[in-house]
């Protein structure tokens, strides 16, 4: 396939604004990886609408990820309709039913707690050498290794908890 300048980037923007990789963006464009490549070392409108794209995919899970890590407070509103129904009878005999419906918002406030798998997820991957699984020293005083976080994390959440018991 021949590229096209006009359409090649715009369909590359797309299908990395949907979280695609490069395998299944090639497999959307009827080309093959290697052509991709290709295309992305050639054509710098190409590769910079591909990397441009990803990168605010990228942003949006980083963050959504984060929030998750940290945990974050929002407000349910739902809408109560209340159906009433009200017969009335006319000088001539007709009934007519009359139907009001009344709406009821109710609002509750909702608390998402941090999810320690995805602290841990976060910490692995941003300070490696600090929170890798297996680090080369072991430390049982504190200083910030894998297992004092969730330790502090499951005290974080029991007392949380118990506010709310109470």
């Amino acid at each position: 396939m021949k590229y096209d300048p006009e359409m090649h980037p715009h369909l590359a923007a797309k299908y990395a604004k949907e979280g695609l990789i490069n395998t299944q963006i090639a497999q959307k464009l009827n080309i093959g990886k290697t052509t991709l490549y290709n295309w992305q070392k050639r054509y710098v409108e190409f590769r910079e609408s591909l990397k441009k794209n990803k990168e605010i995919v990228d942003y949006q899970v980083e963050s959504a990820l984060l929030k998750k890590a940290l945990g974050y407070e929002y407000e349910e509103i739902e809408e109560v309709i209340l159906a009433t129904k009200t017969t009335t009878e006319t000088k001539d005999g007709e009934t007519s039913i009359i139907t009001k419906q009344p709406v009821r918002i109710k609002r509750t406030r909702k608390i998402v707690h941090p999810d320690t798998t995805a602290c841990i997820f976060w910490l692995k991957n941003r300070d490696k050498k600090k929170w890798r699984s297996n680090p080369e020293q072991e430390s049982d005083n504190g200083d910030g290794t894998l297992s004092d976080l969730i330790e502090s994390l499951r005290t974080a959440r029991s007392s949380s908890n118990q506010s709310f018991e109470n």
